[in-house]
């Protein structure tokens, strides 16, 4: 039986109530922007108004801990009040075609049932992403320099443009040092 390692209470509440970033410090460029790509590619925002709440956008690549995603939602869920999220959003690092993108949206709902928004990072160039994904330097992966996902971004349509992210080895700080020994 797997023994369910809980995110600190502590951490989750230092990220949900830390301090706003100003979107107007992102570069100015498009690609910078909190915005992701449609299945078939249509540009949409990751900050649009939100019912009176925060809107958690998860990162997903398949670097991951496929265990850690359900951990991170249920944690998430169990925020009330003014840090209640409103929309679960999750942004997927994928190639740059349909078909590609509709197979991690199924692979995302196995492992996160329940959330309905899916959308994908914006990527230049290529199809092809290093392995592991280190370095990135295109689209959300690259300006937060996700690697190993679950990752969490929470933007706070009450603040404007107020936005918080913690990666990977933040919120899962004790599995990151296990990665980072094999």
């Amino acid at each position: 039986m797997k023994r369910a390692i809980s995110l600190p209470r502590m951490l989750l509440a230092s990220i949900l109530l830390a301090t706003a970033t100003d979107l107007a410090a992102m570069p100015a460029d498009s690609t910078y922007q909190l915005s992701a790509l449609g299945v078939r590619g249509d540009t949409v925002s990751l900050t649009s108004p939100t019912r009176g709440g925060k809107t958690a956008v998860i990162f997903y690549n398949s670097y991951s801990c496929k265990d850690c995603f359900g951990e991170l939602l249920d944690a998430l869920k169990r925020r009330r009040g003014s840090d209640s999220i409103v929309r679960y959003v999750v942004l997927i690092r994928a190639e740059n075609n349909v078909l590609a993108r509709r197979q991690q949206i199924t692979a995302v709902r196995a492992i996160l049932p329940g959330v309905e928004e899916f959308y994908f990072d914006r990527k230049e160039g290529g199809d092809d992403d290093p392995w592991p994904p280190v370095g990135i330097e295109d689209g959300l992966f690259g300006y937060f320099n996700v690697s190993v996902t679950p990752a969490l971004l929470l933007i706070d349509s009450e603040k404007g443009s107020g936005f918080s992210f913690a990666p990977f080895e933040r919120l899962f700080e004790t599995r990151a040092k296990g990665r980072a020994a094999r």
